[in-house]
């Protein structure tokens, strides 16, 4: 008994008519007669009985009618599955990362670099927002782990102290400040400042416009951005000093088109933390990633030391 002559004799026992069964299977009368033939031989029961110019099912055409049925449904759910498999690997072998500005601008893509080296079969995307935003998305779903800047007050999210990340003052190469490498207090009193973060909060930029207050200086500020590269063109263009995470400005430090001052205060850095939400597990493929990020803050820990 094979699986060609149950669905044969499906087909034949719902038309009960040869010529219509052989007309939907698109072949010929004798070939479904040879194969229910065989079907019957092996059974050792007769499945139908020839009425007029159609056939009528009997007893026992009529129980092996509703087996077939269930056996070939279970064979095509079982064909779907498997079908549907490589698709569902496909979904599982990607991974979305977020991070906020900073950790996007070197730290991130390094590491995703460096793990699909690994991992060369997975699909990276990386995600970058603000921190609401991905906070957003992780919430959401659809970035399974990030890296921020700042902490998060989100009770939905589980979260890990990450790095320290230092808060540098920049000008573009052409400004007169471009050979000065400290700032006093009284040239932080007179320059313009150009920032991205707003001037309240617990952010790195925030603790430093407070040291500026415990000095009585009041930061001038020129043009407040909501991005980092929107600092960076403000101040490429001759605005003013720039405030930005190190990380964010290392590339434009090395090819010489900015030049870093040196704040007259110590010890103004930013926290970044690892976020996922706690009531959805991370995929395989994310805990990896996380066990690489884990093993990269302990270098950095270790560094500090």
């Amino acid at each position: 008994m094979t699986l060609g002559q149950l669905r044969i004799f499906i087909v034949v026992a719902t038309r009960l008519n040869f010529g219509a069964a052989a007309e939907e299977l698109k072949t010929s009368q004798p070939a479904i007669s040879q194969q229910l033939r065989r079907l019957r031989e092996e059974l050792g029961k007769e499945v139908y009985r020839k009425v007029g110019g159609g056939i009528q099912l009997t007893a026992a055409g009529s129980r092996l009618l509703k087996e077939a049925k269930a056996i070939l449904s279970r064979v095509d759910n079982i064909r779907a599955r498997l079908h549907a498999e490589p698709a569902a690997r496909r979904a599982a072998e990607s991974l979305t990362v977020g991070g906020s500005y900073s950790p996007s601008a070197v730290l991130l893509p390094s590491l995703l670099a460096r793990f699909k080296k690994s991992h060369p079969q997975v699909e990276l995307k990386l995600r970058t927002d603000n921190r609401p935003n991905i906070e957003r998305l992780v919430l959401m779903g659809e970035v399974e782990l990030a890296v921020l800047s700042n902490p998060t007050s989100s009770r939905h999210l589980s979260i890990e102290p990450y790095r320290t990340e230092s808060l540098v003052a920049f000008v573009a190469n052409h400004h007169p400040l471009s050979g000065k490498k400290h700032l006093t207090w009284e040239d932080l009193g007179r320059l313009g400042f150009v920032i991205r973060q707003p001037l309240e909060g617990d952010g790195a930029t925030a603790q430093f416009i407070r040291r500026l207050k415990d000095q009585g200086v009041k930061l001038k500020v020129v043009m407040h951005c909501e991005s980092p590269e929107a600092v960076k063109v403000a101040v490429s263009r001759g605005m003013g000093v720039g405030i930005l995470f190190k990380d964010v400005i290392s590339d434009g430090l090395k090819k010489g088109e900015f030049r870093e001052l040196r704040l007259p205060v110590d010890g103004i850095d930013g926290k970044s933390f690892i976020v996922y939400r706690k009531t959805r597990p991370l995929s395989p493929v994310a805990q990896d990633f996380l066990k690489l990020l884990r093993a990269q803050r302990a270098k950095f820990t270790s560094k500090s030391k």
